[in-house]
């Protein structure tokens, strides 16, 4: 990898207490241990003490598991290493390192870099009439103290030089095809900025960069990624020149302004004290804030971690509404698997008031563990865990949440990747869907066949879901046409075909009756946005109709 990357905090280390998990430096020695995946290449060790004495028998499936309608999933490639780049070279796309965002109609943003041209580098949106450029760069990749002078543009003056690689650094895509962005900038009045590419203009703006006047007084120092949403209204990490301190920042309407920074009251009491604890150093000797990324939905509602000073717990995830901060999870509350949480990662926002976190849970004395969690509070489920058991196989790996990847839609569906450990200790990839009763489909799988040819083996470990059910998928594959590819992966059952044997008939109606919820109403399970005719995210009168008209009969 082209940029050198040195962690100086993670959220992991970076609390008041001791953690479960242990920062590695060399993956290759714990193989044989269940772990984390912090970003494309980073990993921790995960709990070493919980439920690993036997092998886990497999178990039938339960009963939300036995479902009427079966699914089917269908993989589209949008973007593939080897494509033709409008303006010259080719993608050189490396998918399972560079995760992608996507938006209700089925465009994904993402970054990569290009073979073959002197601008080598470049954000871009990919849908089902091809690749799109949003920026091109030049030179080496951002951070790297080797930048170039052929890149395009930007709106400060200047020209995009280095872009940013990987995990951290994915690109925030609204319905709209707004795409928000990090680059360097060379010979402008800065050096780095967040971008944001507006599709009705077709134009690039500055949202902030180093040496804007800060909203604390002083100026911005650094500044790290963000999240958008469909109001186009923006929140982003950043840090004050000179201070050592991350805050969270928002924008809207090219105004930023403060939304928490460190020293703010926590409802209940205390302050908060540590809002962006993740940063990364690059070769040219810069910093960029890059966890914990808030996320905002379309009503403005914004959500965040933070470690606090004082309060009632010594950290947790807030959700602000109408400019008021909410506790939605202290570290002190019971976890749905019992015990305590022990560390908490980005709570990623849907429209209607739910998170998806990734957390570390101390179940007992010496025993922990760690899982997903979706919900409310008060109403939180579990969604994946270490040790949880399918496919003959044990899960092994996983990935904590990160911003702007959108893994939970509106109605709570929500989507990750696992590793799991077989029988014979080898580890596969898994790509997963959960429907809202928390249902589990598997939507690819380690040597599964591509579209492309080949099959699919290594997979990024961050997908984004848009409201129907249409998910990222980026990964290695071997044997295909093109050796690395960004997928979009979705139901593949024709509307209406519940079983998808081919005929829409009286079975299928049986599964349409089921899945009806009326108006703005969220289905029940995944599997119903087959019925979703005008996938407008419900199933109702509307889609029955279509229904009738999509009838077959045996």
């Amino acid at each position: 990898m082209e940029q050198v990357r040195q962690i100086l905090t993670l959220q992991r280390v970076c609390s008041t207490r001791a953690s479960a998990l242990i920062v590695l430096c060399a993956a290759a020695a714990v193989m044989a241990q269940p772990r984390t995946r912090v970003s494309d290449s980073e990993y921790v060790v995960g709990p070493q003490t919980y439920d690993r004495v036997t092998y886990p028998a497999p178990q039938p499936p339960t009963a939300t598991e036995v479902q009427a309608i079966d699914i089917t999933f269908a993989h589209a490639p949008m973007a593939r290493n080897g494509q033709a780049v409008p303006g010259g070279g080719t993608l050189n796309a490396a998918a399972w390192g560079n995760p992608a965002t996507v938006n209700a109609s089925g465009r994904i943003a993402f970054f990569a870099q290009i073979s073959g041209d002197q601008r080598n580098q470049g954000m871009f949106t990919a849908d089902e009439r091809g690749l799109h450029v949003i920026a091109r760069g030049c030179g080496g990749l951002g951070g790297s103290g080797n930048p170039g002078s052929c890149g395009d543009p930007t709106p400060v003056g200047g020209t995009f030089s280095g872009m940013f690689f990987g995990t951290f650094f994915v690109p925030s895509i609204n319905d709209a095809g707004d795409v928000l962005f990090i680059s360097d900038v060379f010979n402008g009045p800065t050096s780095r900025g967040l971008f944001l590419y507006r599709s009705g203009e077709a134009d690039i703006i500055k949202i902030a960069a180093v040496g804007d006047p800060s909203p604390m007084g002083g100026s911005i120092g650094m500044v790290g990624p963000g999240s958008i949403n469909n109001r186009r209204q923006i929140v982003f990490l950043a840090f004050n020149e000179g201070s050592l301190d991350g805050q969270i920042f928002r924008w809207e309407s090219g105004v930023v302004t403060r939304h928490v920074v460190v020293g703010d009251p926590v409802p209940g009491g205390g302050t908060f004290s540590i809002l962006a604890g993740e940063r990364v150093q690059f070769q040219d000797g810069t910093w960029v804030p890059t966890g914990v990324v808030p996320d905002i939905n379309d009503q403005g509602d914004v959500s965040f971690f933070s470690v606090t000073q004082g309060a009632e717990a010594d950290r947790g995830l807030f959700v602000t509404r109408d400019g008021r901060h909410e506790w939605y999870v202290r570290s002190t509350e019971q976890t749905p698997l019992g015990g305590r949480y022990l560390n908490l990662f980005a709570p990623i926002l849907n429209n209607n008031g739910e998170i998806a976190f990734y957390c570390d849970i101390q179940i007992g004395q010496g025993q922990f563990n760690s899982a997903w969690i979706v919900g409310r509070p008060g109403a939180y489920q579990k969604r994946l865990a270490f040790f949880d058991v399918f496919d003959d196989g044990r899960v092994w790996v996983q990935a904590l949440g990160r911003n702007p990847m959108n893994a939970l839609d509106d109605c709570g569906n929500f989507t990750a990747w696992c590793k799991l450990q077989m029988r014979d200790l080898s580890e596969v990839d898994r790509m997963l869907v959960f429907g809202p009763d928390g249902a589990r489909h598997v939507v690819a799988r380690y040597n599964d066949p591509t579209p492309l040819g080949g099959r699919f083996t290594a997979m990024q470990g961050w997908p984004s879901m848009n409201d129907f059910g249409d998910l990222t998928l980026g990964a290695n594959t071997p044997g295909a046409t093109a050796a690395n590819v960004q997928f979009l992966s979705g139901i593949g059952n024709a509307r209406g075909d519940g079983d998808d044997n081919g005929a829409i008939d009286l079975f299928d109606y049986s599964g349409m009756a089921d899945c009806l919820a009326g108006p703005e109403s969220c289905p029940a399970t995944y599997e119903c946005k087959v019925f979703d005719f005008d996938g407008d995210g419900d199933v109702d009168m509307a889609d029955a109709g279509g229904f009738q008209r999509a009838f077959t009969g045996e």
